[in-house]
């Protein structure tokens, strides 16, 4: 057990009755009173930064659940590790990807220290044995109101491959591990492809535990796209992955039922699958459900909707506001593979490739897609120009190099658009400095600001390794042709300074002394940004008018694997670009981003 002056959590009754009571007290459905809202885990709620904001944000949110956490760091499947099979309807396969316990436990200490929680902050955990929950729920315990206990994980015993859950004996078994060193509510995560899962929830809460969690994904399924006829999906079981969203919710709510139906009345059902309305809450309410889980329909409604959208949900059916919703909803699928051929590929100056593509997509500065090749995986990309398609790629890791391998006629496949245009105020002066792949950003940029009357200059910024790294003599991966047509265009090589770019911008600046009239935008690596930030705010540049585009890690575009969270925003929803004055209210800086996961 814990001890309490080490505790960020609340602290919980050793007695079971009294514990199971104060936890309906504190979700607010004692008395047969419905409590509300919980995110479920492994959608959106998987970063410390989103937990506060949804806890801040949506009042109707009484639990908040995380990702399941590991003993150790788990990197998950590789990209793409979700597929949209309907409109609302999703496959996931993200292979439990997770810090491990040790980082994770510094995360969640450091948003307890500072922000106090209105939700229940439930922690899920993942193991393969007994003996690793056990350690779980030791090390959680301190900062955890609740644990999650996933079940849907494979037993790790000689002859078992099933999962935990599927076995009332089985989970009866983790259940009383796990309450000998803790005295925090348990709740059992129950999967929903076994025979009996009536039987499997009253085991679970005969060994102790003091509420159920109903239901994880259903499947698994093979996706596969139309056009190539390959596996969406990248992991060991031939593409296969879990379902969630619209498709399950029948099932889903059956599950529940017959969970309820089994236990009886009085204990706690936390129930889920395909809840997207106040029908559907309902349906779960009236097949037991006391607080019900919202997932997957995080990607039909836009975050600035999600305070009027919870609002809807906690109507009754029949209300004239349920039957006709206000909040927007998005109706079309969002996840669409087109296949597109490759016009040409060349490498040019910088180590970069630029790669065209038959078609054009408009866009804006701050948006991206995600290119896929089949059999190799996906990676978010920005687009360099919207007619022909163009885009800059640096070999980096398996995906790059096979998509830096890509030659003229090959077929590339991509999806989006993603996020939003920047918001750009309408200055006399712009300028504009980008380094790395952040090149790609630029010419759309300053065709906008351009196109606002902004006066602008443009710094390219060159390292000298980048340099060595190609000819002029090559593509122009600089787009030297198109930028030098909007305005003051340099590209400036380190020549043994790094950063020497950000050194001629401020001396210029300086020069100029225009800087109150004008704005900043940074593109490229966190220490440059961060340099360029702090020059032109030297110069007199205000903090709201410098914008830096922030590259986060991103899976799925849609928002629901929540890990571009970047200022309390999703990058795949609000666009990468952020101001200076916003990332400073939230204590962000552009080094705190890296796929650490």
């Amino acid at each position: 057990m814990s001890s309490e002056k080490n505790r960020f959590g609340l602290s919980w009754p050793k007695d079971a009755g009294s514990r199971r009571d104060m936890l309906r007290s504190r979700l607010g459905c004692e008395g047969g009173l419905f409590g509300g809202f919980a995110t479920v885990s492994g959608i959106l709620s998987t970063r410390p930064e989103m937990i506060r904001e949804l806890d801040r944000r949506i009042p109707g949110l009484v639990m908040i659940t995380t990702k399941s956490y590991q003993l150790a760091p788990n990197p998950g499947n590789r990209e793409p590790v979700i597929v949209e099979a309907s409109a609302g309807s999703f496959g996931n396969a993200v292979g439990l990807r997770n810090p491990g316990m040790g980082k994770a436990v510094e995360e969640l200490i450091r948003l307890r220290s500072s922000w106090k929680m209105r939700a229940l902050l439930n922690v899920s955990l993942s193991g393969s044995s007994p003996e690793e929950f056990v350690r779980l729920a030791e090390g959680f315990s301190p900062v955890a109101d609740t644990l999650e206990l996933n079940f849907s994980c494979p037993h790790a015993a000689p002859g078992y491959g099933m999962s935990i859950g599927v076995e009332p004996e089985l989970v009866a078994r983790y259940v009383r591990a796990i309450r000998e060193v803790t005295d925090l509510p348990l709740l059992p995560k129950l999967t929903p492809n076994t025979e009996d899962i009536g039987a499997v929830a009253e085991a679970a809460m005969r060994a102790g535990a003091d509420g159920l969690v109903a239901v994880n994904t259903f499947g698994p399924e093979l996706y596969i796209e139309k056009h190539s006829g390959k596996p969406i999906l990248m992991n060991i079981h031939g593409g296969k992955g879990g379902k969630s969203g619209r498709w399950i919710h029948h099932e889903a709510v059956e599950k529940v039922r017959s969970i309820r139906e089994q236990i009886g009345t009085d204990p706690l059902i936390i129930g889920m699958g395909g809840v997207e309305d106040a029908k559907g809450v309902t349906a779960m309410r009236e097949a037991g459900a006391n607080v019900v889980g919202i997932g997957s329909a995080f990607a039909m409604v836009r975050p600035e909707d999600w305070e009027g959208w919870f609002e809807e949900l906690a109507l009754s059916e029949e209300s004239e506001k349920a039957v006709r919703p206000a909040v927007p909803r998005i109706k079309r699928p969002q996840m669409v593979y087109r296949p597109y051929r490759i016009s040409s590929a060349r490498s040019g100056i910088g180590g970069l490739r630029r790669i065209t593509l038959d078609g054009r997509v408009p866009f804006e500065a701050g948006q991206f897609v995600f290119l896929w090749i089949p059999g190799v995986g996906e990676k978010p990309f920005s687009v360099a120009l919207s007619d022909p398609l163009t885009f800059l790629v640096r070999e980096r890791g398996e995906m790059t190099r096979a998509l830096c391998a890509l030659e003229a006629g090959d077929t590339l496949y991509m999806r989006g658009m993603y996020g939003s245009g920047a918001k750009l105020p309408v200055t006399r002066r712009a300028w504009i400095l980008a380094g790395g792949t952040g090149l790609a950003v630029v010419p759309t940029l300053a065709s906008a600001l351009v196109g606002r009357g902004s006066e602008l200059s443009i710094f390219m910024a060159l390292s000298d390794r980048e340099a060595a790294a190609g000819t002029k003599s090559e593509a122009d991966t600089l787009f030297s042709k198109e930028l030098s047509a909007l305005g003051s265009y340099q590209v400036v090589q380190d020549d043994g300074v790094i950063g020497r770019a950000v050194k001629v911008f401020a001396g210029e600046l300086a020069a100029e002394g225009a800087a109150e009239e004008g704005a900043l935008y940074v593109i490229g690596p966190a220490p440059f940004m961060e340099a360029a930030a702090a020059a032109g705010r030297a110069a007199g540049i205000p903090s709201d008018r410098i914008s830096l585009s922030i590259e986060t890690p991103t899976r799925c575009g849609v928002g629901l694997c929540g890990e571009c969270v970047c200022a309390g925003k999703l990058t795949c929803r609000e666009g990468t670009f952020f101001t200076l004055a916003e990332l400073e209210a939230r204590g962000v800086k552009p080094g705190d981003f890296s796929d650490d996961h």
